[in-house]
């Protein structure tokens, strides 16, 4: 589940990875114009139920938020929101 506060500030929030990982794809959403950041995964975040999103708590994940800066033109807007994702 995303956070509400900043979905409520215009992020999108477009996955979960590996904290190792996070800035290489900051500098990536940043690289094609975004604002990019990366949250720790909070346990109010998860679903009791879901047994794998759980043990993204403890395993060091991040959960990866874009959003377009205000009054810029953002190279390749029509990305997915998820990696491997694509428009049908």
């Amino acid at each position: 589940m995303p956070d509400p506060v900043r979905i409520a500030q215009g992020w999108t929030r477009r996955f979960v990875v590996e904290a190792r990982r996070a800035q290489e794809y900051i500098r990536l959403y940043e690289s094609l114009g975004y604002e990019a950041c990366a949250d720790p995964v909070l346990s109010e975040q998860v679903a009791e139920s879901c047994v794998n999103c759980r043990a993204a708590l403890f395993l060091d994940f991040r959960a990866i938020y874009t959003r377009k800066p205000p009054h810029t033109e953002v190279a390749g807007a029509g990305l997915p929101k998820s990696p491997g994702s694509a428009s049908r």
